[in-house]
């Protein structure tokens, strides 16, 4: 597959500054499947609206007329696509009830003017259609959507209401995702890499942790999507395409040693088939001093998080051979020392359930105390642990929305619960809780009432009440338990 770089255009700083602004305003009543993941179990409400949903026939011949009819009936088509979150019905009835309708969308967007309001327009509408389950593959595959879409945003990476609609359609079933890696993997990887070139352009920009990008939310949302596509299946089956990303990935969760150290953020890139040199070469550049840039900064949905559940996936679906070189780039995160707030416990136990993936399952006596420093949690992210594998079980989202409820899956939770147990006394103290959590989940699997505790889950589970009941968490016997057949 061939990509083209964007091509500069030649516009007043006045033009740039309004595009700009109707982006933004446009972006802003744009809904991600991220925020809209609990749509589809709301009930229908009757709607009233002055455009009819038999309208559509209608307005899809008016764009076909041409440019000049083209913008009244885009936003006609907004009207009808852009209602309350409970009527989620109806955007799956205009693309079910009218099989025109995204091939005209996505014609029609192919001949816009990059930068154009018709162009923002389409975009718009095919994001509010692109948020229910029943419309993914649709779109997606079988109009053709995500491929089309993906090789645009290679010749615009400035476009980032194209990635955001490329997020809602990888936010899906696992099967999915696996069509859908094929097709997005290696543009989505071109795009990330050019939104986070430094290069002293007029679009350079910082975003909201200092780093110094082309494109910065174009690259925070470029990354969300990787991140869904590298979401590991049940089977542990996963996008192993996603390890030519590494070096890449590593550079983006990058921060400085300390917190009068410069800020540093990834300046170019080499191939994904050179991925040695990246790794050796000085691909780093002094950007500017900030107070602090470390994982505390990492919000939900910010490009870091994002790049970090990316890690996480990918080591369940690599492993620790082809993940090997990611593991200081872990520790560093997971034993980052700040003052402690929700956002930085979050972020280091994200990569310490990373590496209890990468070495905690193959921990032995002679490397037990280096894998006690990297694999020792807080009291702080022990609870949260145990409340995520509680959220999960029970489809809920995290208080403070570091999660969705579909974030996490309950097998690999008590993967990294079964791995974490022996080199932790710190979840000593949660015992009665996590006792009942684990119950909970063996429950789950003995009653056949949940998919996603197959039998391997199951058994991660009677292994960590296995330890936590009868034997503690005694290192000698959980290694000498390691070398038998469970």
């Amino acid at each position: 597959m061939v990509f083209f770089k964007r091509k500069k255009k030649k516009e007043s700083k006045r033009e740039k500054k309004n595009d700009i602004k109707d982006l933004n305003r446009d972006v802003s009543n744009a809904k991600t499947e991220q925020s809209s993941a609990d749509e589809e179990d709301q009930h229908d409400e009757p709607v009233t609206t002055k455009t009819e949903l038999s309208d559509v026939p209608r307005i899809l011949n008016e764009i076909s007329k041409g440019p000049k009819a083209a913008p009244r009936a885009l936003r006609q088509l907004f009207e009808i696509s852009d209602l309350k979150p409970n009527q989620v019905s109806l955007r799956v009835e205009m693309v079910a009830e009218n099989k025109r309708l995204i091939p005209i969308l996505l014609e029609f967007l192919q001949n816009c003017e990059f930068g154009s309001s018709e162009q923002y327009l389409t975009l718009l509408v095919l994001n509010n259609l692109s948020i229910p389950k029943s419309n993914k593959r649709l779109i997606a595959i079988e109009y053709g959507g995500a491929s089309i879409l993906s090789n645009m945003l290679c010749k615009d990476v400035s476009c980032h209401l194209m990635s955001i609609i490329l997020v809602n359609l990888s936010f899906s079933d696992s099967e999915l995702r696996r069509d859908l890696s094929l097709v997005l993997l290696s543009p989505l990887t071109f795009v990330l890499q050019e939104a986070c070139k430094t290069e002293e352009t007029e679009h350079t920009d910082y975003n909201s942790e200092g780093l110094l990008f082309a494109y910065p939310e174009t690259a925070k949302w470029v990354c969300a999507a990787i991140k869904n596509l590298t979401r590991p299946a049940l089977s542990g089956e996963g996008c192993q395409q996603g390890v030519d990303l590494l070096p890449l990935l590593q550079q983006i969760v990058t921060f400085p040693s300390s917190p009068s150290s410069p800020i540093i953020a990834p300046k170019s890139f080499a191939s994904a088939n050179n991925l040695e040199s990246c790794r050796t070469r000085s691909s780093i550049q002094s950007v500017n001093s900030f107070p602090e840039a470390g994982p505390t900064l990492w919000e939900t949905n910010s490009l870091q998080d994002a790049a970090l559940f990316c890690l996480l996936h990918l080591s369940i679906s690599c492993g620790p051979i082809l993940m090997s070189k990611c593991v200081p780039t872990l520790e560093s995160i997971a034993n980052y020392k700040s003052h402690s707030c929700s956002v930085l416990d979050f972020q280091r136990l994200k990569a310490r359930m990373a590496l209890s993936y990468l070495i905690g399952s193959t921990t032995n006596t002679n490397d037990g105390n280096k894998a006690k420093k990297m694999l020792q949690l807080s009291n702080s992210e022990s609870r949260l642990l145990v409340e995520c594998l509680h959220n999960t079980l029970n489809n809920n989202a995290h208080p403070e929305r570091l999660y969705s409820a579909a974030t996490f899956s309950v097998k690999w939770i008590l993967y990294a619960i079964r791995n974490l147990l022996p080199l932790n006394g710190a979840m000593l103290n949660q015992q009665t809780t996590l006792n009942s959590r684990l119950l909970h989940a063996l429950s789950e699997h003995s009653l056949s009432r949940s998919t996603s505790v197959d039998a391997n889950a199951a058994e991660y589970a009677a292994i960590a009440l296995h330890l936590l009941s009868t034997h503690g968490l005694e290192d000698a016997f959980y290694f000498e338990c390691e070398n038998q057949t469970v």
